[in-house]
């Protein structure tokens, strides 16, 4: 295998583009978010009508045919590509995670150089256009822009703002203008003569429809299948999305041509990551690293050079040497190549994905790919697998005698929300009430609610053994409570829950929760490590020393298997991605101070694109 010697030309240092000779004056990069390559014609894709704008385009353009994403959504990989540094180093992994502060959000870390910064250190004007709530100022990406417009709209606002910059720039200085257009990810919100271009008027209602949410995860929890004519529907409504994107593409490059623009202006169009349809049983993006999620376009047009493609294997880490290389603008230091230097060759391609319980990384090389999965062990979480102090949690219970057994943990939702929830059977001894031996005290003011049945707070009519739930402020003395809910039924087994904040550990196997002590068994301890987010601290200190073993290894050929349904029985090769994850890791840039708290107003503008929920 090739991969010892690809291993060190993707580290070694590289000569400058033979584009630079003749350098543009101006670049203009394009992503269009979600858009996998083999959706597009230059890439195959023969779904009549659906690009032929970006056809005719990338005819006269560099087509790079093997290009792989660093990561399968937008907040780890448009960073990567931004710097050429790998979110082991950038730091960048997590758009919305709870923690002690509340949710929080990784940053791209100041100490980070971005394309952006380059070229306005060489003196060009840049400005970015921006439709994505992962991207919104304030995460880092912003660096090196003079203007970053994150409000950006869909395609035909962000063309239209685009244009605007275009006319109203400094014309003796050059410039950079980023754009990324948000129109192919679902639930593809585009206009309704692009969305029925291919797909019915029912298939989009149901896919574009308020409960576009609920289909997404019940497919993905394996609730559902997703096969035959659904999955077909779904392809068509995403195809036409990437007509309208193509659409405005048509209407930009025809206004570069009416300003003279295209005679001294590169243009790049690319993709942060795919998405995928069902393959390998699920939809949407976000969820691992196969190809769907992974292969990527790349067209790059240079005034002067004629159309080609470049067939061997590049990253998206090669993306701004190149960009830089064409500019004629000396390159920092990065991960990537630049793929359009003299003896410019295939490179291995790395791409890493960290989600609650669960981190992978995958190689790719000679058409050969690995894909190693890690889940936390006990004990292996930075903070011994304990919940951060603060953090909300949600525990089903059992009664041991007067102990209080936690049976399963979970993070709750409720982020916000400082009150202790219990809920059970009423206990009724005289006038004193508790639940699972716990005492409540009426608070001054509460509220009775539910199915009272005609009961009120002056005449409550306590009967023992009902389903109430308390809501109020928790101690080691009981609950004050503010609410008391009345569910009309009588509770049934398994009916004892318990939501607060945890309060730290007293003692080996007790955590207090909602002011309450709690045995928390060793299986359950395991259970709750196994599904809360993993941090980024914890896996640089995985493979900073020596090798962590791995749980899971996945090897294709995707020369005869580019679907990747058929895994091989073969690890030859995999001995070497340690000692390159160590060194990725050693160069890191982030500290554990590059992220920020997210306001409700920004977590709603994650719900609305599927994240943060």
């Amino acid at each position: 295998m090739l991969l010892p010697l690809l291993l060190t030309a993707a580290l070694a240092p590289q000569a400058t583009s033979e584009a630079a000779s003749a350098a543009p004056r101006n670049l203009i990069l394009i992503c269009w978010d979600t858009v996998r390559a083999d959706h597009l014609g230059p890439y195959g894709h023969d779904r009549e009508g659906c690009t032929p704008h970006l056809d005719r385009w990338a005819a006269g353009a560099t087509v790079f045919e093997d290009v792989t994403a660093c990561a399968c959504w937008t907040k780890p990989s448009v960073p990567s590509y931004m710097t050429g540094t790998l979110p082991l180093q950038h730091g960048v992994y997590r758009g919305s995670s709870k923690d002690a502060a509340g949710v929080v959000s990784d940053v791209l870390p100041e100490a980070s150089v971005t394309l952006a910064e380059v070229l306005q250190g060489a003196g060009y004007q840049t400005a970015a256009v921006i439709r994505n709530a992962q991207l919104r100022r304030g995460q880092g990406i912003e660096q090196g822009f003079d203007s970053y417009d994150d409000q950006g709209g869909d395609a035909r606002e962000i063309r239209w703002k685009a244009m605007d910059f275009l006319l109203e720039r400094d014309p003796e200085r050059p410039f950079l203008l980023y754009l990324h257009m948000l129109d192919a990810h679902w639930p593809y919100p585009v206009p309704d003569e692009f969305a029925t271009r291919y797909a019915s008027a029912e298939a989009v209602e149901r896919f574009r429809g308020k409960d576009w949410k609920a289909l997404r995860d019940e497919v993905n929890h394996g609730e559902r299948p997703f096969v035959g004519v659904e999955r077909d529907e779904m392809i068509a409504l995403y195809d036409g999305a990437i007509s309208y994107l193509d659409h405005e593409l048509g209407r930009l490059l025809a206004f570069l041509e009416r300003e003279g623009l295209m005679e001294d202006t590169a243009v790049a169009l690319i993709s942060d990551h795919g998405e995928e349809f069902g393959e390998h049983g699920r939809i949407g993006h976000g969820h691992g690293l196969y190809q769907g999620l992974l292969h990527v376009p790349w067209i790059l047009s240079i005034p002067g050079q004629a159309g080609r493609r470049v067939k061997h294997a590049a990253s998206l880490l090669d993306l701004m040497p190149t960009l830089l290389g064409v500019m004629g603008v000396e390159a920092p230091d990065t991960e990537g190549i630049d793929q359009l230097a003299p003896g410019a060759a295939a490179r291995p391609a790395f791409a890493e994905h960290l989600e609650p319980g669960r981190y992978e990384r995958s190689l790719t090389v000679a058409r050969r790919k690995f894909i190693e999965r890690f889940r936390p062990r006990p004990g292996e979480l930075a903070d011994g697998a304990l919940p951060a102090r603060g953090l909300r949690l949600e525990v089903e219970l059992e009664r041991s005698g007067r102990a209080l057994v936690a049976t399963k943990i979970d993070e709750d939702d409720e982020e916000d929300d400082p009150r202790t929830e219990l809920k059970g059977p009423l206990e009724v001894r005289g006038r004193r009430l508790s639940i699972a031996g716990i005492p409540l005290e009426l608070g001054e003011g509460w509220e009775l609610y539910g199915e009272t049945g005609g009961r009120t707070a002056d005449a409550p009519a306590w009967v023992a053994g009902e389903l109430v739930k308390a809501v109020g402020r928790g101690d080691a003395d009981g609950l004050l409570c503010q609410k008391l809910k009345l569910y009309g039924k009588a509770a049934g087994e398994g009916e004892l829950e318990l939501r607060g904040a945890f309060g730290g550990s007293p003692s080996e196997g007790v955590w207090t929760v909602g002011g309450q002590d709690l045995r928390v068994p060793p299986s359950v301890r395991e259970d709750y490590a196994d599904d809360r987010d993993l941090d980024r601290e914890t896996v640089a200190r995985w493979f900073s020393g020596a090798a962590r073993e791995r749980d899971e290894l996945i090897v294709f050929d995707l020369e005869r298997d580019p679907g990747e349904l058929s895994a091989l029985d073969d690890a030859q090769g995999t001995e070497l991605l340690p000692p390159l994850v160590r060194a990725f890791v050693q160069r890191r840039i982030w500290t554990s101070a590059d992220s920020t708290t997210l306001s409700s107003e920004e977590l709603e503008h994650l719900r609305a694109i599927g994240y943060g929920d």
